[in-house]
């Protein structure tokens, strides 16, 4: 199966958002007036892991949508088939 890059971006995304959680963690938050050290590690686990799941659902829609409407993604393969013969010397 070909994983399209934004998927795998929007994985990777939410995988360092979910350890910034877990490294977090240990750490006490505080509130908004008083911020503790595990605040913002906390803020930003949270922010990557929306953006990694927005940007990977995004692109997995997109797909969807492209193999729903019936276009080829034929062309793309021959292009890389191309370059793909190009770099490997014949034997």
């Amino acid at each position: 199966m070909h994983l399209h890059r934004d998927v795998l971006a929007g994985t990777l995304f939410v995988l360092i958002g979910a350890f910034a959680l877990a490294v977090a963690r240990g750490y006490p938050v505080g509130d908004a007036m008083r911020m503790g050290p595990g605040y913002f590690p906390t803020a930003l686990g949270w922010l990557l892991i929306a953006l990694g799941a927005w940007v990977g659902l995004r692109a997995g829609e997109n797909v969807a949508m492209q193999m729903h409407r019936g276009e080829s993604i034929r062309p793309l393969k021959a292009a890389q088939c191309k370059v793909r013969a190009k770099v490997r010397p014949r034997r």
